[in-house]
């Protein structure tokens, strides 16, 4: 795999992680199997991000959380109750 789409995958890797996050925040679980998924989750996001943090660009900036935003708009945009 060349260098820029395994960036690219790492990039989609910590949005979608992030947003899975904060669904699973909002639908508060309550089953065991889905608070130890949330609890397994967010320790590894926190890793992650915490690395993250040290690239200047990522840290001084909102880019994962712009792409979140666009996802939740596209989502908003079309969605469909049918579906």
């Amino acid at each position: 795999m060349n260098p820029k789409k395994k960036s690219e995958l790492c990039h989609l890797l910590v949005v979608l992680s992030n947003l899975t996050l904060e669904v699973l925040d909002e639908l508060k679980p309550t089953t065991k199997e889905a608070i130890e998924y949330k609890e397994l989750l967010t320790k590894k996001c926190e890793e992650v991000n915490n690395s993250l943090i040290d690239i200047p660009e990522v840290a001084s900036s909102t880019y994962f959380q712009d792409l979140s935003n666009k996802v939740h708009t596209v989502i908003r945009k079309n969605y469909k109750p049918n579906l």
